[in-house]
């Protein structure tokens, strides 16, 4: 799939930047233990990260938010309230401090759709669409409410 133009026809006043690099991807891997794979792999590969010109922020974070992301929740997920059986591998958040990313298992992303996780409130996650596109474009439409 195009992303970049299905981007485009989603949200135009964007920017887009240089596709990851294999040291990027490993790097993602070597720190979070996880291994970049399906849709999100594959946007990365044409853009890593998009960012909004209106709010200057990312719609889709690039491979170094990813690690950011990722070593800020895990601190959550090592909380003792949290039930430890799920893990998460972010790209979006809603710009409140929620997060939209994939869930994880045994170092993998084990599922397409995407999980909505509030890290205020231990265990709360849900599925809120079957795919990165289906999200992307509920998302930005105004029609995914979380």
């Amino acid at each position: 799939m195009n992303w970049i133009e299905f981007f485009k026809g989603i949200k135009p006043d964007i920017t887009f930047f240089a596709p990851i690099t294999d040291t990027e991807i490993a790097n993602i891997k070597t720190v979070t233990g996880i291994e970049l794979s399906g849709d999100l792999l594959d946007l990365l590969l044409q853009t890593n990260g998009i960012r909004d010109n209106t709010f200057s922020d990312y719609l889709v974070y690039s491979s170094d938010f990813i690690i950011e992301r990722f070593k800020y929740c895990q601190g959550y997920f090592d909380d003792p309230g949290f039930d430890n059986k799920h893990s998460y591998l972010f790209f979006a958040d809603d710009g409140c401090g929620d997060f939209f990313g994939h869930e994880v298992k045994d170092g993998r992303i084990i599922s397409p759709e995407i999980c909505y996780y509030y890290p205020i409130a231990p265990d709360e996650y849900r599925v809120v669409a079957s795919d990165l596109r289906t999200w992307a474009t509920e998302w930005y439409s105004g029609r995914l409410l979380v």
